[in-house]
């Protein structure tokens, strides 16, 4: 769960600060000058946008974190792909060299 600064500056604005991944985030609410000023309201104005700030950046990231998933997996496959070529090979190897033997072994 996030947890959040309140700063009230001179004047009608309120800044809320929290982190993400390490990082500030900030959310700014100013109250307009034709409106009545609430703390209260500014605070809720302000975490709501520090809050969509890190739904965002944590889906910039989960979006990262598919494609670097995504990337493993198709890694592994070729490199699975390697392997069961070499087992083949391998196999297929040792299977001449069982026949190489026996043959050798009828002819004495």
């Amino acid at each position: 769960m996030a947890r959040y600064r309140f700063y009230a500056t001179p004047g009608p604005r309120v800044i809320c600060v929290s982190s993400y991944a390490g990082r500030k985030v900030r959310g700014v609410a100013i109250c307009d000058e034709n409106d009545e000023y609430d703390l209260e309201k500014g605070k809720a104005l302000a975490q709501a946008r520090v809050d969509l700030e890190i739904a965002k950046r944590r889906v910039k990231r989960a979006n990262q974190k598919l494609n670097e998933a995504h990337e493993a997996y198709e890694a592994a496959g070729v490199r699975v792909d390697a392997m069961q070529d070499y087992v083949d090979e391998a196999v297929n190897e040792q299977f001449r060299a069982e026949c190489n033997l026996t043959e050798l072994l009828d002819q004495m």
